[in-house]
């Protein structure tokens, strides 16, 4: 259930399961094609393409073709690379950890949930304003 559109990209999700959540999140729809890449150095996973999915003060929540991330798995720590477009370019070389794994038999890709681990002020600010643009909108 989408509500508000970014004017760009991203929608603001409104029901009780989301306000419930910590923070409050932009989620970008598959119109949106809000890709990027990440890696995970540790078990040897240099270039993983994602797809994102949504966006908080806290993390982010992306998806990947379930064949390209079986490596991966809770508590993962791995490393955001870059988006296209470059809405989220401020994601760069920012460090996360799998929280949640959505992996499910009947869809192609499994879904990550992950918060952020000591995120810089600066790129904290630029989330802030891309979520109360988007709830503005």
């Amino acid at each position: 259930m989408q509500s508000e559109k970014n004017a760009e990209h991203g929608a603001m999700m409104s029901n009780k399961t989301v306000d419930a959540r910590k923070f409050q999140r932009i989620f970008f729809s598959a119109e949106d094609h809000v890709v990027g890449a990440a890696s995970a150095p540790e078990i040897g996973m240099e270039h993983i393409p994602i797809t994102y999915l949504n966006l908080s003060e806290g993390g982010i929540c992306f998806q990947s073709e379930r064949n390209l991330c079986r490596k991966l798995a809770l508590e993962q720590e791995i490393v955001l690379k870059n988006s296209e477009p470059d809405v989220l370019a401020f994601l760069g070389d920012i460090h996360v950890r799998i929280k949640h794994v959505l992996d499910y038999d009947m869809v192609a890709n499994v879904a990550f949930g992950c918060e952020f681990i000591s995120i810089p002020e600066k790129v904290l600010g630029e989330i802030k304003i891309m979520i109360a643009a988007g709830m503005k909108k």
